[in-house]
């Protein structure tokens, strides 16, 4: 796996879209993933750095840098009121490389939002 310097000098892609490297907000989202995962969450206790997020919804990219594998996982914070008890949530992808991530992560979300368009011709077609 990359070594932990290499992580925090990534290159991201300029073709990726809606993802940003997150320098001046890492520790932040850190702290909201500590906050929101159950003590049953598979990142619980889990050394991890944020490294991207999601423009479009509130995925975060980790990395972690002690695993032998995976070594990236993609989260969807939720940043709730309060703390849920469910070892469910905060809902989480692992991937194995950040080319597994590159190559599957985007193709999952466009599937979510064909679902989601399919949903809403549905619904409209129910009107």
């Amino acid at each position: 796996m990359e070594n932990q310097t290499d992580l925090l000098n990534l290159e991201w892609p300029v073709w990726w879209p809606a993802w940003r490297l997150v320098a001046d907000d890492s520790g932040s989202l850190l702290a909201e993933l500590e906050r929101e995962i159950h003590a049953q969450h598979p990142l619980y206790g889990v050394p991890t750095h944020p490294l991207a997020r999601s423009e479009t919804d509130d995925d975060v990219l980790f990395a972690i840098p002690d695993s032998a594998k995976p070594a990236f996982a993609v989260v969807h914070l939720t940043f709730p009121a309060e703390p849920l008890d469910d070892p469910k949530h905060p809902s989480v992808t692992f991937y194995d490389n950040l080319e597994d991530f590159l190559a599957n992560h985007y193709t999952e979300y466009e599937a979510t939002l064909k679902g989601e368009e399919k949903v809403a011709e549905l619904e409209d077609d129910c009107e």
